[in-house]
């Protein structure tokens, strides 16, 4: 929640007070109660399914990808972060090439996550990116207008592009 609302402390108190009203006498709170009541974290789950992508452990982030369509996520928010992280990918591999250091690149992409970020963006190349965010982007306007079933979209360049 915080995560996603961006430490927003009156939506955060508001997703408490909810889960006090929703909870009531209830002494243990689970994890389900708190899903029920603010949802399951779409980032996160794209970010683990892409963890999985990058380990090589393809069949894991096709499970995760069906887990989110399990969860009736919106294929646009699927979309968004992968087309986000793609493109921040092939930034800064041609960033990079043109010689800027990993530092000033962390700096202008906001990247948070710089360690994992550059030792992924070497298992790929700036061709491979290339072609694979081309891809997403086609995938996204075609889930938009229609023309894609969505996971099956999203499961494919997986597949075309990790296997």
């Amino acid at each position: 929640m915080c995560i996603r609302d961006r430490n927003n402390t009156s939506l955060l108190a508001g997703a408490i007070e909810k889960t006090y009203l929703y909870i009531k006498e209830k002494k243990i709170i689970e994890w389900v109660d708190l899903e029920a009541i603010v949802g399951k974290e779409i980032s996160f789950n794209i970010y683990k399914m892409l963890e999985a992508l990058w380990n090589k452990e393809l069949s894991k982030s096709i499970e995760i990808l069906k887990n989110i369509q399990e969860f009736k996520e919106k294929p646009e928010k699927i979309m968004g972060v992968l087309v986000r992280e793609w493109r921040k990918l092939f930034l800064a591999k041609k960033l990079l090439r043109e010689g800027l250091d990993k530092n000033r690149i962390k700096k202008e992409l906001n990247l948070f996550y710089a360690d994992k970020f550059f030792f992924n963006l070497r298992k790929i190349t700036l061709d491979k990116l290339r072609k694979s965010l081309r891809a997403l982007l086609y995938i996204d306007y075609a889930i938009k207008t229609g023309r894609l079933n969505p996971f099956f979209a999203i499961e494919s360049w997986i597949i075309e592009f990790f296997s």
